[in-house]
């Protein structure tokens, strides 16, 4: 893996300003999100400048295409978008995540007893919390 000029250039600074607002435990991710789209584009996109919706659609769909689940997608494009914001407040320049929709992301089913279940799980020994 070589280092990419966006990770490489924008990295140190980028965390100092995660830092200042996410929980320590953010900071990892979102890193690890700027460092794995850097990897992803092209040779020939040597600075924030040059990165396109196109290659933020692009790195979301070879994610979908390797099987990364929809949520995990999700908190990456999370992490693209406060990085872009960023960067274009600092550069002055157009944010490419601006117009790419959210990864969508089903609620889990969340499995609810019926009355008859729940009977059946209370004994006649214990308080009834329900």
């Amino acid at each position: 893996m070589t280092d990419s000029p966006i990770y490489g250039q924008w990295s140190d600074e980028w965390a100092i300003s995660l830092r200042s607002r996410l929980a320590a435990s953010s900071v990892p991710v979102y890193l690890r999100s700027l460092r794995q789209f850097s990897d992803w584009l092209p040779a020939d996109v040597v600075s924030v400048d040059l990165v396109t919706r196109g290659h933020v659609e692009g790195w979301l769909a070879d994610l979908a295409d390797r099987g990364i689940k929809p949520a995990t997608r999700d908190v990456r494009l999370k992490a693209l978008a406060q990085f872009f914001k960023y960067v274009a407040e600092e550069e002055n320049i157009p944010n490419p995540v601006d117009r790419v929709a959210r990864v969508k992301v089903d609620d889990p089913v969340i499995a609810i007893p019926s009355d008859d279940d729940i009977r059946a799980h209370v004994t006649a020994d214990a308080p009834c919390t329900i």
